[in-house]
């Protein structure tokens, strides 16, 4: 069984009770996600944007919207371990950076539920704002460091 940037939408109390009961016997869970980390290669924009957010969407404003060192991204193998349902669990991180254009990153935005529950004139206020900011302090284009983390483990 896979799960993609997802399974932490769900009550850990009972999904993985529920992930044993559909696997195979001797099958696998492989869980992923894609962390958001720090990179220099963002030249702060994310501290630039932390700004609007706390101006315009506090509703939405975390305090941790800046983003962690690779090396403090909390892992999921405990977890999964102490629920005795699983064995050995293999970690395995990838550490990239990723490319947005202006107009590429607002759309990614537009994926995340929490800029998706603001009111829609409100939303293109703020990404009007963000688009200013990437456009004029920015050039046009940023960088976003990600962390993949996987997680391979057997069922008992």
């Amino acid at each position: 069984m896979i799960a993609a940037t997802a399974f932490h939408w769900l009550d850990p109390t009972i999904a993985y009770e529920k992930t044993v009961q559909a696997l195979s016997p001797g099958g696998a869970i492989a869980l992923f996600w894609n962390e958001h980390v720090h990179s220099d290669a963002s030249n702060g924009f994310f501290e630039q944007v932390q700004e609007l957010y706390r101006r315009l969407v506090p509703e939405i404003f975390k305090d941790d919207l800046l983003l962690r060192p690779e090396d403090e991204v909390p892992t999921k193998t405990c977890e999964i371990e102490q629920t005795g349902l699983f064995g050995e669990v293999t970690y395995r991180s990838y550490r990239w950076d990723a490319e947005y254009e202006t107009a590429t990153y607002l759309n990614l935005l537009n994926t995340y539920f929490g800029h998706l529950s603001l009111d829609s004139i409100k939303r293109a206020h703020f990404f009007d704002a963000i688009a200013e900011l990437i456009n004029t302090k920015f050039n046009g284009h940023i960088t976003k460091g990600y962390l993949t983390t996987l997680y391979v483990a057997q069922r008992l």
